[in-house]
């Protein structure tokens, strides 16, 4: 459902960012430039180097967040 309809319906949606995160392997697809009802790009990266916003390169990492479950 992640992966098709609700990733369909926020594209369509015009949301910029999508994110896939998948725990036990700790990583996260992230799923940018919606065009239509799809993305356009599409990044597979360590959950700990996911920054916010994405397209900021000086932005914080998610990881580092002192909530941010280690392990």
């Amino acid at each position: 459902h992640d992966r098709t309809t609700k990733r369909r319906a926020f594209a369509a949606a015009g949301v910029p960012h999508y994110w896939l995160v998948e725990w036990r392997r700790r990583r996260a697809t992230v799923l940018s430039l919606p065009v239509g009802d799809d993305y356009t790009a599409t990044e597979t990266v360590p959950w700990a180097a996911l920054r916010w916003p994405p397209e900021a390169p000086d932005a914080p990492r998610w990881g580092d967040h002192p909530h941010f479950p280690r392990g």
